[in-house]
């Protein structure tokens, strides 16, 4: 399960080395370039939070934002 219940979209992560959980709630589902949009927005926020983000998004995606 994604966490999109009807109309919405979540993420929910932790990261245990850095006792930091990050919690996205969206009722845009997917964005305009098909992507969960939850997930476009953790990689973001990631890349405020982190100096080198662990999970840098792919060049489509990153295009979209």
């Amino acid at each position: 399960m994604d966490g999109a219940p009807s109309g919405y979209n979540s993420f929910m992560g932790y990261d245990s080395a850095n006792q930091v959980t990050l919690v996205v709630w969206t009722s845009l589902t997917v964005s305009l370039a098909g992507a969960p949009t939850a997930n476009v927005l953790m990689l973001k926020v990631l890349d405020q939070i982190y100096t080198v983000s662990p999970m840098a998004p792919p060049l489509s995606v990153a295009a979209t934002w």
